[in-house]
């Protein structure tokens, strides 16, 4: 069993305890829930009169998620390890329940009494430690314990809906953030709700397209009139008209325009000026070069070769990119002849329209293998 350190306090937003950060879930990151969840607990605490209380959650057996301790629970590791194996033997066999309290037993650091509550594959096991032999008898805190769990079921099945929901949402923000493409999620009116790392990296360079004062806006006042006058467009399209993706040029001083396409992110909000759009912003002037390399390394091309191939994609000549490599024409044509037998192709509007299909979008920070 994983070993989980305890803190001496309960669980607050403002002060985690080391041990969160090993968690199944890194609870650092919901600071609201954990506070209904730290004060529900203390409340159960206060009504059954315990010395301390835990409540762990049992995902994979071998590794409960301490939620919460308090009190005598976390006096010493002996106690911290009993309670936990006391625990995890009361949710290996919560599956033939539905919801149980179990019968006082003597275990380390007093009398405790474990709770279990099955939801999904998931278990809560919520567990009181009585070091006072004057708290009313055993029934009592065994009563009051059966009394609370059909309140906290739907409470723990909220909380659990939620972490569910925020392990997804860091999942799209990944998969968004890996992402080359800059990517802005927008409201009708077009405040800028999210933005990836690509996305934000655009923004930093304030060139054609900036996020003044929280709305998506454009170099120039007619730009920025258009654009959103598309992303409204976009939003309060008719189904009919779902299907067209309006397309804008933003122009840049000394530079290509940006291109921005946008789509629809949902149709179906009852009120039309709450529904978002996705914006995609596409640098004509990027380097091509990281999104060139891991194609390159695929179909086996040497270092040279790489440099080679990039130089043509981004639209130099075979003379201009042999400068750039400081090698002679004829060897810059031997490196192409190799180039065309590896990737198989014959010319070099062939090489390039299959470097520029073989593209790998990530992000610019990140690494790419090929294995």
């Amino acid at each position: 069993m994983r070993h989980v350190k305890v803190p001496d306090r309960g669980v607050d937003a403002t002060s985690m305890p080391d041990w969160a950060s090993a968690s199944t879930f890194d609870v650092r990151e919901f600071g609201d829930d954990e506070q209904c969840l730290a004060s529900l607990l203390k409340e159960v605490s206060l009504e059954l009169r315990a010395d301390g209380l835990m409540v762990a959650l049992h995902q994979d057996l071998h590794q409960p998620t301490l939620l919460f301790v308090e009190g005598d629970c976390c006096r010493d590791s002996t106690a911290e390890r009993d309670l936990i194996e006391a625990a995890s033997r009361s949710a290996r066999y919560a599956g033939l329940t539905d919801q149980a309290v179990s019968d006082l037993m003597h275990q380390g650091p007093g009398e405790v009494l474990t709770a279990t509550i099955p939801l999904r594959q998931s278990i809560f096991t919520i567990s009181g430690v009585f070091r006072r032999k004057s708290f009313g008898g055993h029934d009592r805190p065994r009563a009051i314990l059966t009394r609370l769990l059909p309140l906290m079921r739907p409470f723990f099945r909220l909380w659990l809906d939620c972490h569910e929901m925020a392990r997804r949402l860091r999942g799209v923000t990944a998969a968004l953030d890996n992402s080359s493409v800059a990517t802005f999620f927008v409201s009708c009116r077009g405040e800028v709700l999210f933005v990836n790392k690509a996305g934000r990296k655009l923004l930093d360079r304030n060139v054609g397209i900036s996020a003044g004062g929280g709305l998506l806006t454009a170099s120039t006042m007619a730009e920025t009139l258009r654009l959103r006058a598309a992303i409204e467009h976009v939003c309060l399209a008719q189904p009919d008209e779902a299907g067209m993706t309006p397309v804008l040029a933003l122009r840049r001083e000394h530079r290509r325009p940006l291109m921005v396409t946008l789509v629809a992110a949902e149709s179906g909000a009852a009120d039309p000026m709450r529904r978002t759009a996705i914006a995609y912003a596409f640098d004509p002037d990027q380097d091509l070069t990281q999104l060139i390399e891991p194609a390159c390394r695929f179909y086996g091309l040497s270092p040279c070769e790489t440099r080679l191939t990039s130089s043509l994609t981004q639209g130099a000549s075979l003379t201009e990119a042999a400068r750039a490599l400081c090698v002679r024409d004829h060897t810059a044509r031997s490196y192409l002849k190799q180039i065309f037998l590896k990737t198989e192709t014959n010319r070099q509007a062939e090489l390039v329209g299959l470097m520029l299909k073989s593209a790998v979008h990530t992000s610019p920070h990140s690494q790419t293998r090929v294995f």
